[in-house]
């Protein structure tokens, strides 16, 4: 089953690690879409259960759905995506993690969005599952606008200026116009930690035309068994992420670019963020050591004249250790972190 998926307008591509307990109703929920002109690449990334013999099964009454089994030196989400991409032949791609669901008009919502936008990328609303959270939580965005981030947010707080610290939506969410998506556009060289797909969309934002649906067709599974996800191990989400913002700098650097100050300002976020998980853990020396990122990242915004805000001006006048310690000590309750202010996973368990 390793023939060339044939010309179709959506080719979904989705990456197969240990996911046996979950592939089937995943698969399931994409034969039940109400937009057919589809075609689903499995890259068979090195499972030891049965999740390729299930998808094998699909596929001997289902056409549509191919097997593709990954060379020994494809290991992990990104580089098993980019073959399953450069083995497709659509005008869309669309990255479906093997634990992920869709609802059912999930592709005909977006396809339909992106013809009469003429977007590069349609995106939905989702719902985060999460094991211990009672109810799904659902997660909109910018509902029913159409943003230009060639014109949009290169001066604000926008796409092009968050992207570079924290993934905008999970991989299912976003319908790519594969004339944007070039021919190496997903960042092998991350398989080893997890965010991988915080550089993807980096990589692809920027320039782009965005339409958001008004719907909420997509469901994203936090920490199933074998996910990449290890939010919660802050060590290890700590060094994922010094390696994902060291190759979305070098990427800005390749593209002839330096950070603008509204990224300058994300990854200061994104610091501050990891140093108070830190402290809430107690681990007083990865909180200095975060923090001090942050206050790197704070002054070189302040220096590209951003930061005019009084939350980060306060932050340039006492420091960065020094504020959240007093807020502490006042009391104060920092909101949660949600999937916009730092989460990032890819579902497959490498």
């Amino acid at each position: 089953m390793n023939a060339v998926a044939p010309n179709c307008r959506v080719a979904v591509v989705m990456p197969l690690h240990n996911k046996g307990p979950y592939v089937a109703q995943t698969l399931r929920s994409l034969q039940a879409q109400t937009f057919t002109d589809w075609t689903a690449v499995v890259v068979e990334n090195h499972s030891v259960d049965d999740g390729p013999k299930i998808v094998e099964q699909f596929g001997a009454t289902d056409h549509r759905i191919r097997l593709l089994q990954a060379p020994a030196e494809v290991r992990g989400p990104a580089a098993a995506r980019q073959l399953g991409l450069n083995e497709s032949q659509s005008e869309f791609a669309l990255f479906l993690d093997a634990d992920d669901l869709l609802e059912r008009d999930h592709l005909e919502s977006l396809v339909a969005l992106a013809d009469s936008d003429r977007a590069d990328i349609a995106v939905s609303n989702f719902l985060h599952v999460q094991a211990d959270r009672a109810e799904p939580e659902k997660i909109q965005l910018e509902a029913g606008r159409v943003v230009d981030t060639s014109v949009c947010g290169t001066g604000g707080f926008g796409l092009n200026e968050t992207s570079i610290a924290f993934a905008p939506w999970p991989p299912h969410c976003g319908l790519v116009r594969r004339a944007v998506l070039g021919e190496q556009i997903w960042p092998v060289e991350l398989d080893r930690y997890a965010g991988e797909d915080t550089a993807f969309w980096f990589r692809v934002l920027r320039g782009r035309r965005i339409a958001f649906s008004k719907k909420c067709t997509a469901i994203y599974r936090a920490e199933t068994v074998n996910a990449r996800d290890c939010f919660r191990d802050l060590p290890k989400w700590s060094a994922a992420m010094e390696q994902v913002i060291a190759s979305n700098l070098a990427h800005l650097e390749k593209s002839g670019l330096e950070p603008t100050a509204g990224q300058c300002e994300a990854l200061c976020r994104l610091w501050e963020s990891i140093g108070n998980r830190a402290l809430d853990a107690g681990d007083r020396v990865q909180a200095d050591a975060a923090f001090e990122r942050a206050e790197v990242w704070l002054a070189k915004c302040v220096a590209l004249n951003g930061g005019a805000g009084a939350g980060l001006a306060v932050r340039n006048f006492l420091g960065i250790r020094r504020v959240n310690r007093l807020k502490r000590l006042q009391g104060f309750v920092r909101a949660p972190l949600k999937f916009l202010g730092g989460r990032s996973r890819s579902g497959e368990g490498r």
